[in-house]
């Protein structure tokens, strides 16, 4: 992902601070997960690559309006603000869509997916608030020379039409065999789909159930010589209650 962000912005300072905003998300999402859940299983860990996924998206969409709107020679707070009121409302809808799909997992039975419905759903929310405040935030420290514009100087809108994409540009000349293309991958993709078989729900939540059980087994082994099937700590609670036995000559 670093690389991926470094060839798309050139410069690596505002893609490894926009890492670190995101970054702070999940410690966010990590404290409000100690004090409402208390744990993370092993369904819940998993929110941590979600988010990654997902909430980095929002910083990218606010760094590229921000730079676009630089380009176009405003000041440092026109940018912050044009690119706020323009892309917030739909990056706004666009997290909550994304954190209601999440939710969606609490109305399930089995715990495990309760928990990552929340904790995913949640820091999805909080990946969106740190993009929209703290990020904006650093640039204003990070580019304090476009605070004001010089005088003289018009905004560069005419500038735009001297950049191109040849890649994007010749597609556009092709309009028939882009259609023709994309219809022969729709066709050999719904032919494949036959050949996919999923999984019952019901079968897959059982074996995850089971994934789990098996990983609080290893994290808790049971005692040698102790108890069959009793973990250290069970079998502790088990001696303690145990009455002692005394021998009767």
């Amino acid at each position: 992902m670093a690389v991926l962000l470094l060839i798309a912005f050139v410069r690596p300072a505002k893609p490894f601070v926009m890492l670190v905003v995101l970054a702070l998300s999940l410690c966010w999402s990590i404290g409000l997960t100690t004090l409402v859940v208390g744990h993370l299983s092993l369904f819940s860990i998993m929110f941590i690559s979600i988010v990654i996924g997902i909430g980095i998206n929002y910083g990218i969409y606010f760094l590229f309006r921000y730079e676009e709107e630089l380009f176009l020679g405003r000041t440092l707070r026109e940018a912050l603000e044009t690119t706020a009121r323009r892309s917030g409302p739909g990056t706004l809808l666009g997290a909550v869509t994304a954190a209601g799909t999440f939710y969606v997992l609490m109305a399930t039975e089995f715990r495990g997916l309760q928990e990552l419905g929340f904790i995913a759903g949640t820091a999805i929310l909080f990946a969106w608030l740190a993009m929209m405040t703290v990020f904006p935030a650093t640039l204003v420290l990070m580019d304090r020379r476009h605070a004001d514009r010089p005088r003289g100087t018009m905004p560069r809108a005419m500038a735009l039409e001297s950049i191109h994409v040849p890649f994007v540009e010749r597609l556009t000349f092709y309009p028939k065999t882009v259609l023709i293309c994309a219809g022969l991958l729709t066709a050999v993709s719904a032919l494949a789909l036959g050949r996919v078989h999923a999984e019952p729900l019901g079968q897959a939540v059982e074996r995850l159930a089971d994934a789990e059980e098996a990983d609080r087994d290893d994290r808790h082994p049971a005692v040698p010589g102790g108890d069959r099937g009793l973990r250290a700590g069970d079998q502790h609670r088990h001696y303690r209650c145990r009455p002692s036995l005394r021998l009767q000559s």
